[in-house]
């Protein structure tokens, strides 16, 4: 499998589509190919100054084996490793995400396809907005907010620090936001973050400190004892009850477990403490 690279070129009303190169020397790609959303791409190679003068932004990236999906380069990050040397991580989304970039108004008004001087594609498409009552999960809620105030992907994962690609991936609900990037994306869209986060982000907002004290206080457990259900030390324990550090992921899994061998649905208090 072979990536190739194009450049496109805008003369007046026509567009060329030049192939810069071909690549194979990659150490891995991802090509997520969506049906009713907008895909994304990755790509991570070393960075050789020949790379580097390849893929650059803007550029339009294929596979030898897909002619139907093509994406659009959106972000280059250096990634510095002592052992294996400098790599590149590449990312971007299909071309579709051009539609989004065109955004004017809450009314569907599809006017085609232009080309304007200064090789700019203009693509004019309107989505017909109702209520954010509407979405049912935080990547649909994200996407909502995003698009409505007529924002690039690339444009608010760069003010919170991320990826375009994980951002996508943020809004097809494929990863759940970590909570530090919960609390920057609302306010970067100015939205309510309760409506970001999953059952585990939900947790960490409680605050789980208290949550997990009085759960364990109604238990007539000690924090000994209830550690050891969870399969932590006291020490790790006394540090979420605390506040000194809430659990991770795979930590609140286990928490979830361990109460619900008890029969605590931890899940179900939280999530009806924060609607």
């Amino acid at each position: 499998m072979q990536v190739e690279i194009y450049n496109l070129i805008a003369k007046q009303s026509n567009i060329s589509v030049e192939l810069v190169a071909i690549c194979d020397s990659f150490s891995s790609l991802l090509w997520d190919v969506e049906f009713y959303e907008c895909g994304c791409f990755e790509v991570y190679i070393a960075a050789s100054p020949q790379n580097v003068e390849i893929f650059q932004l803007g550029r339009i990236v294929g596979r030898d084996d897909d002619n139907e999906h093509f994406g659009i380069i959106e972000s280059m990050k250096i990634e510095t490793d002592a052992e294996n040397g400098d790599y590149l991580t590449i990312s971007g989304r299909f071309l579709t995400c051009l539609l989004e970039r065109r955004i004017t108004n809450s009314n569907l008004n599809h006017t085609g396809v232009y080309v304007y001087s200064k090789g700019k594609i203009m693509i004019h498409l309107t989505l017909d907005y109702h209520s954010d009552r509407d979405c049912r999960t935080p990547g649909e809620y994200l996407r909502y907010h995003r698009t409505f105030q007529g924002k690039s992907t690339r444009e608010v994962a760069e003010s919170v620090g991320i990826v375009p690609a994980t951002l996508v991936l943020y809004e097809n609900d494929k990863h759940p936001i970590k909570y530090n990037t919960v609390v920057l994306l609302a306010k970067e869209l100015n939205i309510d973050h309760n409506r970001l986060l999953d059952s585990y982000t939900s947790f960490v907002d409680y605050p789980c400190g208290e949550f997990l004290k009085k759960v364990r206080m109604d238990l007539s457990l000690s924090q000994a004892e209830i550690a050891k259900d969870i399969g932590v030390s006291q020490t790790a324990y006394s540090g979420w009850e605390r506040g000194i550090k809430a659990p991770r992921r795979q930590e609140y899994q286990k928490i979830v477990c361990a109460l619900q061998r008890r029969k605590v649905d931890i899940s179900g208090i939280i999530f009806q403490s924060t609607v």
